[in-house]
């Protein structure tokens, strides 16, 4: 029977270790962004008799893997077998180590697995579910690291509570994994009312009415709800957009400001779209804002903060780039064109990219909350990139052509407004405020 094993050592003790692992978002940290699963049950812990139910993409077929976990050992050990999935046989082994070092660890990763069809299923597959483990557990070992590193920054410092809207967006769902194994604690902010023991936070966005009681006991708001931009403009589609975002905060902030009892910070998404198109001047927190159609947008969405920031609350507005994640946004969108081959500079490609990795964009806003920061920071990386170089940069990885360029009359025609606004516009923003305060990248450069 093939095994497969992978050992690291980690710079935090094996409690720590333990404790990531144990906690209820570190699945979800753990499943590569290029594999499409979903998670249809977890019971959220590793203990004897836990159920998980994972929905993978294999092809054009869907199968669900369900496991038990078994074998638990506090601080040192848990196991989980799949019940049925895409392996005839598989059995992983999760065990944790005091490394040789003072407060360093080892984490070792042990499966003992069958492929189906017996020999058949090893000659034919063999091969290629070796290196798809090797894949996925070199990906989970450096989020590991990652991750424990960004929470043993600050190990010292109280654990939160932290209350989100946008919570089942892209970067929501992240975060929200990434806050609950540091130990914090989530609290999702719903415009659905649910049963009273729920611990999700009810939000009126009409009236901007939230469950005080609920939102008593949080020690920060991070406000990431907004109505996608990366659409063709049409009339609803602005109302749609300018309403999500300037209407809504400004009630949420009233009412926030208004209770008797309310969070020490407010974190609230903008963009550095606030800049608009200015070619390749270099764009920092203290330069001029545009006057296109996502500049106004993020400058009223900023703006709309106020009513927290005269009641005495932190306010910091995180004005995000592109975020390059596989799971959605841009580089979903780009991932299907380019692996076929049909990629290329858009518009000329000359236009700066004002980009940040998903997990960079997560530690900007990790570090935000933990630290006493408040206004503008630019949530990009320290070195933006042209569109065509990019877009070469994507196709490299993949081994395919950027050759075929999409012109700039076509990008009118297709997307209106906001093709040219946002496609053929460039920023050429500078994480100024980041540097200053010497922020750690994990992918600074393309």
């Amino acid at each position: 029977m093939p095994i497969f094993e992978k050992r690291s050592t980690l710079p935090v003790p094996v409690e720590e270790l333990f404790a990531y692992h144990a906690r209820p978002g570190a699945i979800q940290r753990l499943i590569p962004p290029w594999q499409a699963v979903k998670m249809l049950e977890n019971s959220g812990h590793i203990r004897d008799g836990a159920r998980m139910v994972i929905q993978m993409k294999l092809g054009p077929f869907k199968k669900n893997w369900v496991a038990l976990h078994h074998d638990y050992v506090e601080g040192r050990q848990f196991c989980d077998r799949q019940v049925s999935g895409p392996f005839a046989k598989w059995d992983h082994t999760h065990q944790f180590e005091a490394g040789d070092a003072p407060g360093t660890s080892t984490l070792t990763d042990h499966i003992e697995y069958e492929l189906p069809m017996g020999p058949i299923g090893r000659a034919v597959g063999g091969g290629m579910a070796r290196r798809q483990l090797e894949g996925m557990f070199a990906f989970r070992h450096r989020r590991t690291r990652f991750d424990l590193e960004r929470h043993a920054a600050y190990r010292a410092m109280p654990r939160l509570r932290v209350a989100i809207t946008g919570a089942t967006g892209l970067l929501g769902t992240a975060l929200s994994a990434l806050l609950t194994t540091g130990g914090h604690t989530v609290l999702p902010v719903s415009r659905t009312k649910l049963a009273a023991n729920s611990s999700t936070i009810h939000w009126n966005t009409e009236t901007g009415e939230i469950d005080a009681q609920a939102m008593a006991g949080c020690d920060a708001l991070i406000h990431l709800a907004g109505r996608n931009i990366g659409v063709r403009w049409t009339k609803k589609h602005r109302q749609e957009i300018w309403d999500s975002r300037i209407p809504a905060t400004e009630k949420l902030c009233r009412t926030i400001a208004a209770l008797p009892v309310r969070p020490a910070t407010l974190i609230c998404a903008s963009g550095v779209g606030i800049y608009g198109n200015r070619g390749d001047e270099e764009l920092t927190e203290e330069s001029t804002v545009g006057d296109d159609y996502p500049a106004r947008i993020c400058k009223a969405w900023e703006a709309a903060t106020a009513p927290a920031a005269n009641a005495g609350l932190r306010v910091a507005n995180i004005r995000i780039g592109v975020v390059l994640a596989a799971q959605g946004g841009a580089l979903k969108k780009l991932l299907p064109s380019t692996r076929w081959g049909l990629a290329g500079p858009i518009g000329g490609g000359r236009q700066f990219l004002p980009w940040i990795s998903m997990d960079d964009a997560l530690g900007v806003i990790y570090d935000t909350l933990m630290i006493n920061t408040r206004g503008p920071i630019n949530a990009v990386s320290p070195q933006p990139i042209r569109q065509r170089d990019f877009i070469q940069t994507l196709a490299h990885l993949l081994h395919r052509p950027a050759i075929i360029p999409m012109p700039t009359p076509i990008i009118r025609l297709l997307f209106g407004e906001m093709g040219t606004t946002l496609l053929l516009g460039s920023i050429r923003a500078q994480p100024t405020r980041l540097l200053q305060k010497q922020f750690h990248y994990v992918l600074p450069t393309e």
